[in-house]
């Protein structure tokens, strides 16, 4: 609820999403938990997935930035 209520909260969006997708996954695995199994699985490595392809573009962008830094910075 803080994350919907503060207009200035940095990365709100973020956090409402990643509530909603925790509470969707909440419900499937409780409406139908064998069948669950596969789907998750797939939202799983799709979020792992995502994940490691921000990650390596992160370590791009920050590599290039400290190659602009002055000398003793």
């Amino acid at each position: 609820m803080a994350a919907g209520s503060d207009e200035n909260m940095p990365a709100r969006g973020w956090q409402i999403g990643l509530g909603v997708i925790s509470a969707l996954a909440g419900i499937v695995l409780i409406v139908s938990p064998l069948e669950s199994i596969a789907l998750l699985t797939y939202l799983g490595g799709a979020w792992l997935l995502a994940i490691g392809v921000i990650e390596i573009g992160t370590a791009i962008r920050i590599r290039h930035r400290a190659k602009h830094l002055p000398a003793g910075a």
